[in-house]
C-alpha cells in the first residue's frame, strides 16, 4: 500500500517531514507484516495540524491509508492522548484495538500508535499489548533520529550556502574596491609625474570621491558584521531638531551625483525626533540610491518625509515595472538580486542595512509594488519614551 499522501491530502511536506514519515512507514509496514493477527497499524498524529494517519498499513476491510484524516467520530479512539488503552470494536466484529502514546525524547506527545487486530487467545492478546509499548518506543526513537538527521542536513546546507555567499561577497568587494583604488593610483602617478597646480582642485575632488567610495564599501562591510554578530549596528541617539535639514542634504547630494534625474522631495518635519540622524541619512540615501538605480530613468523619484505627534514616516517611490513575488519576499536579504538582473555597482547591502536601521529605531520598513510604481515606506516613533 502506498504510504505517501495522495495529491491534495494533508499539509504540504518538507524534506524533514518526508524523512520522518518514511521512517514511520517502514515501522508500521514491519509491524503489520510480522504480527499475524494485525488488521491495521496506524501512527495517528496532530503534529501537522488536524489528526491524520502519518503512516498506515491495513487490510482492505479496515481502509486506513497514510495521509487520511482521522477526525471522523468512529476514529475518536485514535485521537485520545494519555495512557495506553485496549478496547473492542463493535459487537460481532471479534477484533480488538490498542492505542499506545508515542512520547518523544523531550517529553512531548507526538501521537498514538494504533493497532487493530483479530482476537487469537488471551496469551496472544497480552503479548500484542506488550509489543505495542515497544513499537511506540521504537517509533519515538525513529522520529528523534529522523529529526536529528534533518537538522544536521539543514545545518550542512546552510553552511554550504553561507560559504558560497562569503566567496561571492569577497569577489564582489574585491571587484568594487579595484575601481576606486585604480583611480587613486592613476591620480597619484599623475601628480608624481606632472604636478600641474591648475589641475590640483580637480584631482583632489576625484581623489576624495574615490576615497569616499572605498570608505562606503568598508562601512557597508562593518554594518553587515555588526548586524549579524550580536549587538547590531551602532547607534548614537539624540534629540534631533534639524532632521528635516539633514534629510534635505541627502536629497541634494543625490541630485548632484545623479545629474539629469528628476528627484521630487517634500520634507515636512517641524519637531525634534529622537533618533540617530546619521543613520536616518544613511537610510534615506540607500533608499534613494535603490530607487534611482532600479526605477525608470525617464521618470521622477519622489521622497515624502513627515512627522506628527507620534510617528515619523519617510516614503521613497520610483516608477517602473512591478516587483515580482520573490523579489518582494527577499528584497531585504544581503547580496540578493533577481535572477538575470545585471549587477549594479555595490555590494547589495543597501536595503539589508535599511531594514536594520529601521529595526534599531523601533520602526519598520515595507515595500509596496504594483505595475508602474514601487514605494518603500519607513516609519518609527518620534520619541523613545
Amino acid at each position: 500500500m502506498n504510504n505517501k499522501n495522495a495529491p491534495g491530502e494533508g499539509p504540504p511536506k518538507d524534506p524533514a517531514f518526508e524523512a520522518e514519515t518514511d521512517a514511520l512507514a517502514q515501522l508500521v509496514d514491519a509491524i503489520f507484516r510480522r504480527t499475524p493477527q494485525a488488521l491495521a497499524a496506524v501512527v495517528a498524529s496532530p503534529a501537522r495540524g488536524a489528526w491524520r494517519a502519518t503512516a498506515a498499513r491495513s487490510h482492505p476491510q479496515t481502509s486506513f491509508a497514510a495521509g487520511q484524516s482521522l477526525e471522523q467520530p468512529e476514529n475518536a479512539w485514535m485521537r485520545e492522548p494519555g495512557e495506553p488503552a485496549v478496547g473492542s470494536l463493535p459487537p460481532g466484529n471479534g477484533a480488538l484495538r490498542l492505542r499506545q502514546p508515542i512520547m518523544l525524547g523531550d517529553g512531548s506527545f507526538f501521537g498514538n500508535l494504533c493497532l487493530v487486530a483479530s482476537r487469537a487467545d488471551s496469551m496472544a492478546d497480552a503479548g500484542l499489548r506488550d509489543a505495542a509499548g515497544a513499537f511506540a518506543e521504537l517509533a519515538a526513537l525513529l522520529i528523534g533520529q529522523s529529526r536529528r538527521s534533518a537538522d544536521a542536513e539543514a545545518r550542512l546546507g546552510n553552511e554550504a550556502a553561507a560559504a558560497e555567499q562569503r566567496e561571492r561577497f569577497v569577489a564582489v568587494l574585491a571587484h568594487d574596491l579595484r575601481t576606486p583604488l585604480s583611480t587613486v593610483r592613476a591620480l597619484g602617478e599623475t601628480l608624481s609625474i606632472a604636478p600641474d597646480r591648475a589641475n590640483l582642485p580637480r584631482i583632489a575632488k576625484l581623489l576624495l570621491a574615490a576615497v569616499a567610495r572605498m570608505a562606503s564599501l568598508i562601512d557597508g562591510v562593518l554594518d553587515l558584521a555588526r548586524a549579524r554578530l550580536g549587538g547590531g549596528i551602532t547607534m548614537r541617539w539624540q534629540s534631533c531638531p534639524d532632521l528635516a535639514d539633514r534629510l534635505a542634504q541627502v536629497v541634494e547630494e543625490a541630485r548632484t551625483t545623479h545629474a539629469g534625474r528628476q528627484i521630487n522631495s517634500q520634507i515636512q518635519i517641524a519637531r525634534a525626533v529622537d533618533c540617530d540622524p546619521t543613520r536616518l541619512q544613511q537610510l534615506l540615501g540607500n533608499l534613494l540610491d535603490n530607487a534611482l538605480t532600479h526605477g525608470a530613468r525617464d521618470r521622477p523619484v519622489s521622497i515624502v518625509a513627515e512627522a506628527n505627534e507620534s510617528e515619523l514616516e519617510i516614503r521613497v517611490a520610483n516608477e517602473g515595472a512591478a516587483l515580482d513575488a520573490e523579489t518582494r519576499e527577499r528584497i531585504f536579504e544581503p547580496f540578493w538580486r533577481p535572477k538575470g538582473a545585471k549587477r549594479p555597482e555595490g555590494l547589495g547591502l543597501g536595503l539589508f542595512i535599511v531594514e536594520h536601521i529601521a529595526a534599531r529605531h523601533g520602526g519598520a520598513i515595507r515595500v509596496d509594488s504594483k505595475e508602474g510604481a514601487t514605494i518603500f515606506v519607513f516609519s518609527m516613533p518620534v520619541s523613545r519614551t
